[in-house]
């Protein structure tokens, strides 16, 4: 085995982490593709590639109190001009991304509900996502296609109920879309970071345990900030090495951490205050991870297990 190799094996543990992928494909992938010098997880190579991630991510989540992965991700096999979303195959969470995603308008005064712009197309194994006028593309995978079909066939038979225009079913972008997505780009000032927390997402999920990780973000301070919930999620400096390794990382690093995991579990809110600090080296990026540790794992995963089934119940309904 030559150092290569052994590097390529290293470094493939790592990227596992972080994009949730499994080790062999990842250690394949980057047999197949990587040259030395490349990042071991690379960013989006345009910047309209960054915008479609960044809105995946402002669009998707959500999950939190239901699904065990962030935002329902399994995971992600990120290249410069695509992204590969393996979803939890779970009607709740295909439903919950057309309903975020799909643009819907909804008349005069009104931002365009989804994603600006966006449409997909299938096939028997995927639903590919495209941004129109751009080459940007987002795959989502892991789940029967047809799902997708009859979640999109509910949200615009929800907007058509409501008078309200089902953007996505026009082949041209409309001129609410447009205006709606040129006003959110102004707002985005650095796609690349939302887009680069996207491809590591999984950062926060860990072996038989329920996370329940969701994302907030506050495009209202200078630059951009997100903030990542967690749910007795073990080991945060686990999850802090990983987000500034040189290697697979965001290019932040910790400015400040107070954590309380050591204390004991007395059944009040003091516990919910494990929170760690982030940020680029310019100050504009910024990411606030929390550990909400607000209920036992076992009790977490119960809820959940709860509220799964009855959020699959109600996938695919139209409510007019």
């Amino acid at each position: 085995m030559n150092d290569t190799t052994t590097q390529l094996q290293h470094m493939a543990k790592l990227r596992t982490k972080v994009t949730g992928e499994k080790y062999r494909a990842a250690l394949e992938r980057l047999l197949r593709t990587w040259e030395p010098g490349q990042p071991v997880i690379p960013a989006a190579s345009t910047v309209e590639q960054a915008r479609l991630e960044c809105t995946v991510l402002h669009r998707g989540r959500g999950l939190s109190t239901v699904s065990a992965h962030p935002m329902g991700i399994r995971s992600l096999h990120p290249e410069g001009d695509l992204l590969t979303i393996t979803l939890e195959p779970e009607p709740y969470a295909i439903s919950h991304w057309a309903q975020g995603l799909l643009p819907v308008d909804p008349g005069p005064d009104y931002l365009v509900h989804g994603a600006g712009g966006l449409r997909y197309t299938t096939t028997s194994h995927h639903v590919l996502l495209t941004q129109l006028g751009t080459g940007a593309a987002v795959k989502l995978t892991g789940f029967p296609v047809h799902w997708w079909e009859r979640a999109a066939a509910a949200v615009a038979e929800q907007a058509l109920a409501r008078e309200e225009h089902p953007c996505f079913r026009s082949p041209d972008i409309c001129l609410a879309e447009r205006d709606v997505e040129q006003w959110r780009a102004a707002r985005r000032l650095d796609p690349y970071f939302s887009s680069a927390l996207l491809r590591r997402i999984n950062v926060t999920a860990f072996p038989g345990g329920y996370g329940g990780s969701d994302l907030w973000s506050d495009p209202m301070r200078p630059g951009w900030r997100w903030k990542l919930e967690m749910t007795n999620s073990p080991d945060h400096s686990r999850i802090l090495k990983l987000l500034t390794h040189p290697l697979v990382g965001l290019d932040v690093t910790v400015t400040g951490r107070w954590c309380h995991c050591s204390e004991p579990d007395t059944g009040f809110s003091d516990r919910s205050g494990c929170t760690m600090k982030l940020a680029s080296a310019d100050g504009l990026c910024e990411l606030e991870v929390r550990d909400l540790r607000w209920t036992s794992g076992r009790k977490a995963q119960e809820r959940a297990a709860g509220n799964r089934a009855e959020e699959n119940a109600l996938a695919f309904q139209v409510y007019a």
